[in-house]
C-alpha cells in the first residue's frame, strides 16, 4: 500500500513562509495570528514554533524570502542584455516593476520597523545582497571606463534607488500606466549617463534633444488630462 510523502523540512518552510505572507498582508503584523498562520500551512502550532520561535523571528523569514526573491530576479533580469547601459536601465526597469507589483508588501516590512520587538535594521543584510547587484555593475563599469573613475557607488546607489522608490510611489497614487514608468527609467537613466558616465558615453545632443521634445509632449499630455478632469469637476 502507498503511502503518502511527508514533506521534507524545506517545503514546509516554505509553505509557512507563503502562509505567513499571506497573513501578514491581510492582516497587518499586529493582526497576524501564529494559530492562524499554521492553520493556513496545514501544520500543528506547536511545529511551526519548531521553525520560527516567535512573530518576529517569522516575520524575518518572510523578509528574507521577499529580498532573496528580488536578488534572483536581479541577476536573471541582466542574463540578456549585452551592452552596458542597456544592463543598468534592464535593473532600473525590474526595480521599479517590483516596487509596484510588491507595493503592499514593502510597505509592511517599512511598517513593522516600529512595531515593539522589531530592532531597526534587521533586514539589512538581506538588501545588501541585494543592492550588491547593482555595486558591482557599477564597479565593473569603473574598472573598463564606462563609469567615471571618481564616482561615490554608495551615493549612486542611493540616487538609484531613491529615484525609482519615489517614482513608485507616485505612479501607484496616480494608479500604474506603463508610459509613466518608462518616462520615469528614461529620465533616469538621462540623469545617469549625464552624472556618471565617461565622456565617451555621455548622450549625443540630438539624443538629448530628442528627450527633451518627449518630456514636453508628456508634461502637455498630462496638463490636458488635468485640464479634463478639472472641466468635468
Amino acid at each position: 500500500m502507498a503511502h503518502a510523502r511527508r514533506p521534507s523540512g524545506e517545503a514546509r518552510e516554505s509553505a509557512i513562509i507563503a502562509a505567513a505572507t499571506a497573513i501578514y498582508l491581510e492582516s497587518g503584523y499586529a493582526g497576524a495570528k501564529m494559530s492562524e498562520i499554521a492553520r493556513r500551512a496545514g501544520i500543528a502550532e506547536g511545529t511551526l514554533y519548531l521553525y520560527f520561535r516567535n512573530k518576529h523571528a517569522l516575520m524575518l523569514g518572510v523578509v528574507a524570502e521577499h529580498w532573496s526573491e528580488l536578488t534572483r530576479g536581479a541577476h536573471a533580469s541582466l542574463r540578456d542584455q549585452r551592452g552596458y547601459f542597456e544592463r543598468i536601465e534592464a535593473l532600473a526597469r525590474y526595480h521599479l516593476t517590483s516596487m509596484i507589483e510588491k507595493w503592499k508588501l514593502i510597505e509592511l516590512g517599512f511598517s513593522i520597523r516600529y512595531q515593539p520587538g522589531i530592532k531597526i535594521g534587521d533586514d539589512l543584510d538581506f538588501k545588501r545582497a541585494y543592492t550588491a547587484v547593482f555595486d558591482e555593475l557599477i564597479e565593473s563599469g569603473i574598472a573598463v571606463g564606462h563609469i567615471q573613475p571618481k564616482t561615490e557607488i554608495w551615493y549612486l546607489r542611493d540616487q538609484f534607488y531613491g529615484t525609482l522608490e519615489y517614482a513608485a510611489r507616485t505612479i501607484m497614487l496616480h494608479g500604474a500606466c506603463k508610459p509613466d514608468m518608462d518616462l520615469a527609467i528614461e529620465q533616469l537613466m538621462h540623469t545617469f549617463k549625464r552624472s556618471y558616465a565617461a565622456t565617451e558615453n555621455m548622450p549625443t545632443t540630438d539624443q538629448v534633444a530628442n528627450l527633451s521634445d518627449r518630456l514636453e509632449t508628456a508634461v502637455a499630455r498630462l496638463e490636458a488630462l488635468a485640464s479634463t478632469d478639472e472641466d468635468g469637476a
